[in-house]
């Protein structure tokens, strides 16, 4: 008896751990993720913030796969929105990379359950996992793998973990006879057991928290500081020029850039702090000047950065005329250096740093070598220029030096930097096998006859549910890059899908065809638009849901 009682007492402190830590106190601090990482993470968090939102507008709810969250932006959206038709709404993302229709499918009730009053959802050939059944049968052709394999490899932990940490009873429900015992297993513990559930994703964000106020903020995977105008890549690199705003933390504490050897191939590396102007003041033709101009002015200040006002609001420019050197700074060393701005330098003022020396990714070694030319300088720490770490940038993109490559480019430069970018050297670059069995996708689909596989079942199923709860639902196919298109387009197996996908309009489900609506210039990929590509895809979608609206 005495160890009965001791079994409950262990089980109830088991349980209310498990309530208190993983059930309300990792969600009750601040996201403090990057956009684009710890994207399961990043869902959960976004789903329990919807559901413990007032709702005082219009709701609109974004879905899919990274495809959406790289195509919309919540506050380009919910602006030109009530800019065209004087309406309020409020644009929530239920987005995580590799969505799929089952996935949707799997969530429908959790999406019914917030309440939107239009679901859109952004969908794409990658999101359809055809090129797993080339992975799983390599010498059969796609519609030889049956739904019972795609079902198995779509549920697979190691390559899609998200029905474990999204929605794992929902899974075990509906799926309990089909997968082997143990995965079900897994998904009983998942759904009794947050500590189980959340076990894998739930460190990233507080190692983040941590970072972002007891350490040099000089490990990291994604960019979170202030905007830079001549922007800076993902990783945190600048260009050979790089402008910001004074803190004071800069002259006290100082603030670290990390150096390497290929900037120091040619000697010691100078960097010169200039004197430079605010956004309002700068005299200059270049595209993102001008967008920092429009936006400093409207706001008459380039300072004010709240969480709910994130984008170009605080970022500094360049002048033509560089004024005189207030501070030199020489570097002989790699590695990360901590800097401290000279006090001949106001504090709250504008500086250029100038550098003597850059260098080019695709020319690097080790870990820095990367298939691309983009000209850069050094990499600032991760939360540089804040005296405060953001949170619930998890959605917000910013414009970064990887969305600029083409912007001069004709499509022969396109397609050539395209080819080797993506697509060559599979033998000293492993990693970019997904990107091949795609092409190599499309092209074996050329000989084929479309079939509803797996997720094209599930997405009828999808649609069929909204439809029958009266839930509108847009259903866009996404554009895709003209390049990767051109593989498949013109196939019959492609417009047997687009004819599949048009059967799917109801009384409340619209579906539109976005496939050709961008140029070369605007992807990233096949299917991941640039930052230009979401400037111009956010209007047409505003359009489209519009007239759902209406209908």
């Amino acid at each position: 008896m005495k160890n009965l009682k001791i079994l409950f007492a262990l089980l109830f402190f088991i349980v209310g751990i498990d309530e208190i830590f993983f059930g309300r106190l990792i969600w009750s601090l601040p996201n403090e993720s990057p956009w684009g990482t710890n994207h399961f993470f990043n869902f959960v968090y976004e789903l329990k913030k919807i559901e413990n939102k007032e709702k005082t507008k219009k709701r609109i709810l974004a879905i899919g796969s990274s495809v959406a969250y790289y195509s919309i932006d919540k506050k380009k959206f919910e602006t030109e929105f009530k800019n065209k038709f004087n309406e309020e709404v409020e644009l929530e993302y239920l987005s995580y990379a590799g969505m799929t229709p089952l996935d949707a499918y799997l969530l429908k009730d959790k999406i019914i359950s917030l309440k939107p009053d239009l679901v859109l959802y952004l969908i794409n050939f990658i999101d359809y996992r055809l090129h797993r059944a080339a992975v799983i049968n390599p010498n059969k052709t796609i519609y030889d793998t049956s739904d019972e394999e795609l079902l198995l490899d779509a549920l697979n932990f190691g390559d899609a973990p998200q029905s474990r940490f999204a929605f794992p009873f929902e899974t075990f429900k509906e799926f309990f006879w089909e997968i082997p015992l143990d995965r079900s297993s897994d998904y009983l513990a998942a759904t009794l057991f947050r500590f189980f559930r959340y076990r894998e994703i739930y460190l990233p964000n507080l190692k983040n928290i941590l970072n972002h106020r007891f350490s040099r903020n000089t490990s990291y995977h994604g960019y979170a500081g202030i905007q830079i105008p001549e922007r800076v890549n993902a990783l945190g690199w600048t260009t050979k020029e790089f402008s910001f705003e004074t803190k004071k933390y800069m002259y006290e504490e100082g603030f670290y850039i990390e150096v390497v050897s290929e900037i120091l191939k040619s000697g010691k590396l100078e960097i010169s702090i200039l004197e430079t102007k605010k956004p309002c003041e700068m005299d200059s033709s270049d595209r993102r000047v001008e967008a920092l101009k429009k936006d400093c002015c409207v706001k008459n200040s380039c300072l004010d950065r709240s969480d709910s006002e994130v984008g170009t609001s605080q970022v500094f420019g360049v002048t033509k005329n560089s004024p005189k050197v207030l501070q030199k700074i020489v570097i002989s060393k790699t590695g990360w250096t901590k800097i401290k701005l000279d006090s001949k330098i106001k504090i709250g003022s504008f500086a250029k740093a100038v550098l003597s020396d850059s260098w080019i990714p695709n020319e690097a070694s080790e870990e820095r070598k990367d298939y691309s030319y983009d000209i850069l300088g050094v990499r600032l720490q991760q939360t540089f220029g804040l005296e405060k770490p953001l949170n619930d940038m998890q959605y917000v993109r910013e414009e970064r030096i990887e969305d600029l490559r083409y912007l001069n480019m004709n499509e022969d430069e396109y397609k050539k930097y395209f080819e080797y970018r993506l697509l060559s050297d599979f033998a000293t670059r492993p990693g970019i096998r997904y990107l091949l069995a795609l092409r190599d996708t499309k092209i074996k689909l050329t000989s084929e006859k479309f079939k509803p596989k797996l997720h094209f079942n599930f997405l009828k199923k999808f649609t069929d549910y909204m439809n029958q709860n009266k839930m509108k639902l847009l259903l866009i196919n996404h554009p895709e890059n003209p390049i990767s298109l051109s593989w498949y387009e013109k196939s019959d197996w492609y417009k047997e899908h687009l004819l599949f996908l048009h059967s799917l309009n109801s009384d409340y489900v619209r579906f539109e065809d976005y496939r050709n609506e961008l140029k070369s210039i605007d992807f990233a990929d096949f299917h991941h638009t640039t930052y230009q590509g979401l400037e111009k895809l956010n209007p047409k979608l505003v359009n489209s849901t519009e007239k759902l609206f209406k209908k």
